[in-house]
């Protein structure tokens, strides 16, 4: 695998990890918004510069050595990222991101009331059929209501 192949990987982590687009990281980084600085990088056109490295290193903690040379975690934190970026599945520090999705070892809470509001969806779901049930009755009945 190459640098460029190592920096794709990297964008796309960042990219679903924040939400954000690549014009995002660009203006994140100090370019302007626009620019073919990273796009230049990922098609091989331009090399991947120390500085470039650097920025990366400082706003999303990337590990430098790893574009560079394969070596080391993808980020630098007290655990490495595991799974497979190039399926936009990852997990870093307990954090799992995958498919345009992230959940947060922080969000425990937040999954529970989710659960809670899929529930009274549920409910809410079961009793509009019976009325959609009772009113196709009625229809076929020629609109006579026997309740």
């Amino acid at each position: 695998m190459e640098p460029k192949d190592r920096l794709e990987q990297v964008i796309r982590y960042i990219k679903c990890r924040h939400n954000i687009n690549q014009d995002d990281i660009i203006v994140s980084l100090g370019y302007k918004k626009g620019s073919t600085h990273l796009s230049d990088m990922l098609s091989g056109r331009k090399e991947i510069s120390e500085k470039f490295s650097e920025k990366l290193k400082q706003v999303y903690k990337v590990n430098p050595e790893y574009i560079s040379s394969g070596v080391g975690d993808m980020f630098l934190s007290d655990q490495p990222a595991k799974g497979d970026p190039s399926q936009g599945n990852m997990m870093v520090n307990g954090n799992v991101s995958g498919n345009g999705n992230h959940i947060s070892h922080n969000d425990s809470d937040n999954i529970a009331g989710m659960i809670e509001l899929q529930k009274g969806y549920q409910e809410l779901l079961k009793k509009s059929q019976q009325q959609i049930d009772r009113l196709i009755g009625i229809i076929e009945k020629g609109g006579k209501d026997e309740s």
